[in-house]
C-alpha cells in the first residue's frame, strides 16, 4: 500500500537526515516487534538513541512521546527523538520535556 511506502521512504530520509547531522551506527529497525523505535543510533557522543519517525498531515500527538519513552526504556537509551514533517500537539511537547524525548521537526518532508 502506498501508506506503508510512504512511512518506509519517510523512515530511510530520517536516517539519512540524522547520519548527515553526526549520528553514527544508524539502523532502521524491523517493522514487526520493534518496540516503539523504528531508528536506534548513536549521537556525537556514542550515547544510544531511539528514534520514532512519524509522517503525517496533521500535528503529532502524546502518543508519539509515549512510545518513543517506552522504547527508551527497552532499548536503555540515553533519549529519545520523534521526527515529524507535521507539527506537535501542546500535551506531546509538555510531555517530551518531561520524558527526555527530543522534538524534531521538518516541515514539507
Amino acid at each position: 500500500s502506498k501508506r506503508i511506502k510512504d512511512g518506509y521512504r519517510y523512515e530511510q530520509w530520517c536516517k539519512w537526515y540524522l547520519r548527515f547531522h553526526g549520528f553514527h551506527f544508524v539502523k532502521v529497525t524491523p517493522k514487526s516487534r520493534d518496540f516503539g523505535a523504528d531508528i536506534i543510533c548513536r549521537d556525537w557522543l556514542f550515547r544510544k538513541v531511539v528514534v520514532q519517525c512519524k509522517r503525517y498531515k496533521n500535528a503529532v500527538g502524546i502518543d508519539a512521546v509515549q512510545q518513543v519513552a517506552a522504547a527508551r526504556s527497552y532499548y536503555r537509551a540515553w533519549y529519545g527523538i520523534v521526527m515529524t514533517n507535521a507539527d506537535f500537539t501542546k500535551s506531546a511537547r509538555t510531555l517530551a520535556k518531561r520524558c527526555n524525548v527530543k522534538l524534531y521537526q521538518r516541515k514539507g518532508r
